[in-house]
């Protein structure tokens, strides 16, 4: 049983490690294309943000977190998934309302999580 794993291994170790480079070239190409389009998304959204204040219907609030805090978004990714919620924004709109005992409704905009998307034809 040994020879057979010696013989065996050798061109499985092959097959994965093709398999490895591949996928690490997957990787940096998406990697590569998220980074070239990140500036226009980010642009994109910005003007859409701005657009949206000028008009005097909203105000935006943003919230940063460092890396080492990972676990308020787990924290607000769980409560989202336990009361419905689209999006971090209406936890966070919700988590304000009861902090400032105040009515804060929250609106429903956002992609259902799990919904799936249309194609389209």
């Amino acid at each position: 049983m040994s020879r057979t794993r010696q013989k065996v291994r050798p061109a499985a170790h092959r097959v994965i490690g093709r398999a490895s480079e591949s996928l690490r070239e997957t990787s940096r190409s998406v990697c590569e294309q998220v980074l070239a389009d990140h500036d226009e998304i980010v642009a994109t959204a910005e003007e859409l943000l701005r657009e949206v204040e000028a008009s005097g219907t909203v105000q935006a609030v943003r919230v940063l977190f460092q890396a080492n805090e990972r676990e308020v978004l787990d924290a607000i990714d769980a409560y989202a998934r336990e009361h419905g919620l689209n999006s971090r924004a209406q936890v966070v709109r919700v988590a304000l309302g009861k902090l400032l005992k105040i009515e804060v409704g929250v609106p429903k905009w956002g992609w259902p999580k799990g919904r799936a998307r249309k194609v389209a034809s």
